[in-house]
């Protein structure tokens, strides 16, 4: 309520185009990211570049390029991983020319957005040495309990876990997830985040039986935190108990977390790659139990979700139609 009435006195014509104006527009925007309205996000922060070129304002200045990475991580929200990557490169180097000593934390959280926009592509390697230019950074400047510290300890262990390298993403997932029950406690959605890290781990490492301790426990976290349990988080964590009970065959296990998972994603605040895990997992299930009419359904709308928002030459895209045709799918 607040900022819509910030944004309605920054749309008042009576007043000068300024940085507070801007700013208004800007938080607005970044509150519609954050409940996940992410194509609301979008449409208010590309007026706020705007409104830059209006003002006549600096690009080399620290609050111009503090949107660049908003508008960057929106994009990246929305799968637009191109124009993503080119405005946090844009960002970079325009900060490295502000803070020619490099020692600043907002340069830290720029690599760390690119590090993100690296793994998404598949790009592991170059992924690793942006993530550990940012975990370095925020060492160095801010020290070890430090929220870019875990961001980027989690985000660093997922990386080397989806490269194969598990022994090391289990260390640094380990790190992140003590750090941030030392800094925030058992009940916050950081601490959840690196639990459910972990328990990812653990299920690639086989560890089954310690992958369901960590996803349960990052599960009830995400319960305590948001008991209407209708958002992307609890979906996150709601999936992962899914994907472990369908990989260890557990049938009533599965049922029920299908179930929730299913009712889950129904809220418009889950976005349609989460959705399309659930109809993925699902069709494995109903696969297992030898029910191909279940499991074409379910891996249809995958597909249908994957297609919403992903280019048709997506590897998500092509995996689900490959698992379309060993259920006798044809287009």
């Amino acid at each position: 309520a607040a900022l819509d009435k910030a944004f309605a006195l920054a749309r008042d014509s009576a007043l000068p185009l300024s940085v507070s104006y801007i700013g208004a527009v800007e938080q607005l925007a970044l509150y519609q990211r954050d409940v996940g309205n992410n194509d609301s996000a979008l449409r208010l922060m590309k007026e706020v570049m705007e409104l830059y070129r209006l003002a006549g304002h600096p690009e080399k200045d620290s609050t111009y390029t503090a949107s660049l990475k908003y508008l960057s991580y929106i994009y990246r929200n929305l799968e637009k991983t191109d124009s993503a990557e080119m405005l946090i490169r844009k960002a970079i180097g325009l900060e490295e020319q502000i803070w020619p000593s490099r020692r600043n934390i907002n340069l830290a959280e720029s690599y760390y957005i690119l590090g993100v926009l690296q793994r998404n592509k598949g790009e592991y390697r170059e992924a690793v040495t942006s993530i550990t230019e940012s975990l370095e950074l925020c060492e160095s400047i801010m020290g070890t309990n430090f929220p870019g510290t875990i961001a980027n300890l989690n985000l660093l262990s997922g990386t080397l876990s989806q490269a194969g390298r598990y022994d090391e993403a289990l260390v640094h997932s380990r790190r992140a997830r003590s750090i941030a029950a030392r800094l925030y406690g058992e009940n916050h959605m950081e601490t959840a985040t690196s639990t459910d890290n972990l328990g990812g781990i653990f299920m690639k490492l086989g560890a089954t039986d310690s992958a369901a301790y960590y996803f349960r426990t990052g599960l009830n976290i995400r319960h305590h935190l948001y008991p209407e349990r209708n958002n992307t988080h609890v979906m996150i964590s709601t999936n992962n108990m899914l994907s472990l009970f369908v990989k260890t065959q557990q049938p009533d296990s599965v049922y029920k977390y299908l179930k929730e998972a299913l009712r889950v994603g129904k809220s418009t605040k889950v976005q349609a790659r989460q959705r399309a895990v659930t109809y993925w997992q699902a069709g494995e299930f109903y696969e297992q139990i030898a029910r191909p009419d279940s499991a074409r359904y379910y891996y249809e709308r995958a597909l249908a979700e994957n297609r919403s928002y992903l280019p048709e030459n997506d590897e998500r895209i092509k995996s689900v139609l490959e698992k379309l045709k060993s259920v006798g799918y044809k287009e």
